[in-house]
Formats: C-alpha cells, sequence, structure tokens
C-alpha cells in the first residue's frame, strides 16, 4: 500500500487518462483503484463492470467499490444487478456514513422484497434495515405488519427496530401493545430498546417489570439494562422503576456486572442498590485522612484470600477490565503485580476514587450522536470525518460519521464512580489486601 502511495506521482496520470490496465490483471487494477478512489478510479470502475468476461469476485469488488464511491445512479445500477446481501449492506454504510442511496423509487423497491414470498428472512431483515437508513416511510404499514407477527421472530425483532427509527412517536402504542402480551426476550428487548428515546419512563416501566421476575437469564438482564446505559437519563430512569419492584440478588448482581464491564455511568442504579448492603464503604467525599486511616485497617485487618474472593465477584466485574496472570482482560491496567508497582494508598484512591489519577493509556472518551445514542469507549482511528470508536459496551469498533456527533468529551477512566460503593467495608479492606499482595 505504501509502495502504491510513493508511486502515485507516476501512475495517477496514466490512470486518468485512461492508459493504466496492468495488462489486463484486473487484481492489480483493482488494487490501485481501492486505495485511489478519486473521479478517475470511479469512471474506470464503470467501465469494468461492462465487461464479461471478469470473475465473479472481480465483479462484487467492483460492485463494492462502486457503491462506495459512486452516485446514486451507481448504487441504483448495483441495486438493480445484485441483491447480494453484503453489498445490500454496504449501501446501508453509504446511506449512513455519505447520505447516498440509490436513484429511483426506493419505496417500490424495498416494498417489493417484503411481499415477495420467494425473498429469504435475511433478505427482508436487510431491506427493513435500509429502510430505516433511507427513511421509507412509505412502506411503514407493510413492516408494523411484520413487526406484529411472531412467526418469525429475527423479522419481527428488525421490523421493530424500523418502524421506530422511522417514526418512534407513532411507533409507541404498537410496542406498548407488543410488550403488554409479554413477549420472549428478544422482541420484549428490542421493544424496549426502540421505544427508549421517545418515551425513556415508559420504557423503563416495562424492563423493570422483566427485571422484577423470578430466574431471569443474564443475556436477558444484558439486553434489557445495556440500552438505558446507553443513554442520557437512562440510568435515571430504570433506577426509578426500579425501586417500585422487588429485584432478586442474583439479578442485582448481574446489574452491577454489566455497569462494570461496560464503563456505564449509572450513580443512581448503584446508590439504589448501596440501601441493601450493611455498612457499605458507599462514595465518600476525597480525604488524605480517609486514605491513610484505610490504609491502616487494610494492614491490619485485610485478608487477602478472602480479598481475591471479593475481586473474583461477578458484581464488581474485575476481571472484565483487568488481567491477573493469563486470566481476565486487558482494557484497563495490568493487575498481576500491582502491589510490588502501586502504593497501598494508590490502590485506595483507585478504587473509592477511579477518576482522580488515570494511567496514561487508558482515558476513554464519551460521544453523544444526534439521536441521543452514549457511547463510551477508546478512540481507535478518524478518516474523511469518519471517526472508530472501541465500544466499551460491545467491545465492537463502531464508525460514526462526524456530522453525527452531538458532543464528544473526555470520560476519564472507564471504571465507573461508585463501582465497588456496594461492597461492604470489611470486603473493601479484603479487596485491597489482596491487590496489594499481587507481585
Amino acid at each position: 500500500t505504501q509502495t502504491v502511495y510513493a508511486l502515485e506521482p507516476f501512475w495517477k496520470p496514466a490512470l486518468e487518462n485512461g492508459q493504466l490496465d496492468f495488462s489486463g490483471n484486473i487484481d492489480e487494477l483493482l488494487f490501485v483503484l481501492k486505495i485511489d478512489k478519486s473521479e478517475s478510479a470511479l469512471e474506470k470502475v464503470r467501465q469494468l463492470v461492462k465487461f464479461k468476461n471478469i470473475s465473479n469476485k472481480n465483479c462484487y469488488e467492483l460492485f463494492e467499490l462502486m457503491v462506495q464511491i459512486g452516485d446514486a445512479n451507481d448504487m441504483r445500477y448495483v441495486f438493480d444487478m445484485s441483491k447480494d446481501l453484503r453489498l445490500l449492506e454496504v449501501m446501508e454504510e453509504s446511506g449512513n456514513f455519505r447520505g447516498i442511496k440509490p436513484s429511483g423509487n426506493l419505496n417500490r423497491d424495498i416494498g417489493s422484497i417484503l411481499t415477495d414470498t420467494n425473498s429469504t428472512p435475511k433478505l427482508k431483515i436487510m431491506a427493513m434495515r435500509l429502510a430505516a437508513s433511507w427513511e421509507l416511510t412509505s412502506i411503514w404499514n407493510e413492516i408494523v405488519i411484520y413487526a406484529k407477527d411472531p412467526t418469525d421472530k429475527d423479522i419481527q425483532v428488525a421490523a421493530i427496530n424500523c418502524i421506530a427509527k422511522l417514526d418512534a412517536l407513532k411507533s409507541t402504542p404498537i410496542l406498548e401493545t407488543l410488550l403488554s402480551a409479554n413477549p420472549g426476550i428478544s422482541v420484549a428487548s428490542a421493544a424496549i430498546k426502540a421505544m427508549i428515546n421517545n418515551e425513556v419512563g415508559r420504557a423503563a416501566g416495562f424492563a423493570a417489570n422483566i427485571l422484577s421476575a423470578n430466574q431471569v437469564k443474564a443475556e436477558a438482564v444484558s439486553s434489557i439494562v445495556l440500552p438505558f446505559l446507553q443513554i442520557k437519563q437512562g440510568s435515571a430512569a430504570l433506577a426509578n422503576e426500579l425501586s417500585k419492584v422487588s429485584v432478586s440478588e442474583e439479578t442485582k448482581s448481574e446489574i452491577r456486572w454489566l455497569i462494570a464491564s461496560t464503563g456505564g455511568e449509572a450513580p443512581e442504579i448503584i446508590q439504589l442498590f448501596i440501601k441493601d448492603v450493611n455498612n457499605p464503604i458507599g462514595q465518600p467525599e476525597y480525604s488524605r485522612e480517609l486514605v491513610i486511616q484505610l490504609r491502616s485497617e487494610a494492614e491490619q485487618v485485610g485478608e487477602g484470600e478472602k480479598g481475591k474472593a471479593v475481586f473474583l465477584q461477578p458484581s464488581i466485574a474485575c476481571l472484565s477490565c483487568h488481567k491477573v496472570g493469563e486470566t481476565g482482560t486487558d482494557i484497563g491496567p495490568e493487575l498481576s503485580a500491582v502491589g510490588s508497582s502501586m502504593s497501598t494508598e494508590f490502590i485506595i484512591e483507585s478504587l473509592l476514587w477511579p477518576q482522580k489519577d488515570i494511567k496514561e493509556g487508558y482515558i476513554s472518551t464519551t460521544i453523544t450522536t444526534s439521536d441521543g445514542k452514549v457511547i463510551r469507549g477508546y478512540i481507535k482511528g478518524r478518516e474523511n470525518r469518519i471517526l472508530t470508536i472501541q465500544d466499551m459496551s460491545t467491545r465492537e469498533l463502531i464508525k460514526i460519521n462526524e456530522d453525527n456527533i452531538k458532543e464528544q468529551k473526555n470520560a476519564g477512566s472507564p471504571m465507573p464512580n461508585g463501582l465497588i460503593a456496594a461492597l461492604s467495608k470489611e470486603q473493601f479492606l479484603n479487596l485491597v489486601s489482596y491487590l496489594k499482595q499481587l507481585r
């Protein structure tokens, strides 16, 4: 790739003059075109797609490149020529990032896919994603039919997502009806997530009722709670509704684990759960005197072996961000030798006030999108006004057009404030003792 860039002054004029063909080697030509992505490259792509003797692989690559750099007519050409799911995904991305969609009557085209009995479930789901991306409001009623139909849960979930994006206000009563019928978790979580931006209070009420049920599975807790950690006011709304119901200790533990492992800011939920703990360490204001007192107590009565058990508790999810030996993940600093590299006072401060002194390289970013979604993670790159961030909640790389960013700010340590607030003082002192013994 670097060689191609270095030799650009030599091959670029030949490409623009139509003299560059690599002796008919389309693979080599495609390699250059993918790097160039200029108007002259696009024109070459338009010529090549009309050749009849190119392989299916080259044809797909040309179509993909045409969608990525072409105009609405180019996208229409590809859309008419192929309904390959991978190409349709590229069209969706192009619509999201470049604001370009195929020319022509898309309401008719996508509507035909949805009503065609020969369309596969995956194609119908992709069609609904495109309908949302391309804002095809004229086929809203057709998609509502699928949102109400429980025959295929995956299609139903896709339809729920689509109608909410097309018309959040109009979809709310439909979503409420679905949730009132006690559907399965996949449909319920989709409906709650779809409702949350427009009616966060109502969505939280339905979520709390589900979470108060007995034997709620961990994956269900995650799918229900996570959307509330991804929007402003989500934690407050959910905490308010959770205060009205009875939630099992197992479910509380799963919620705390989710908050810890995603770096979510949920002070209201954390505070709600502290009430059920005897003598909690809580969230005290910082003072040097308190740190010295806790250090003295940890050295006198802290039990490292019991502290290890605290460290492994799912509710504080230490290993979801840190590694000890070969166990855990490296999202946060390595802790295998933390006892020798950090003082007891620093360990105490890092646990109680994680934002006070952040290790270099572990400062996260919070992005609020124009539709109110909050994403917290590490910035991984920025190119052509497209920002890439690794989402703390999913570990996925997410690309966001800078035009869709409402706010971007330094979020400090991914470790949420109050993460260990629900530990008893005894548990906290044991945890400090355990960490100090890691050498």
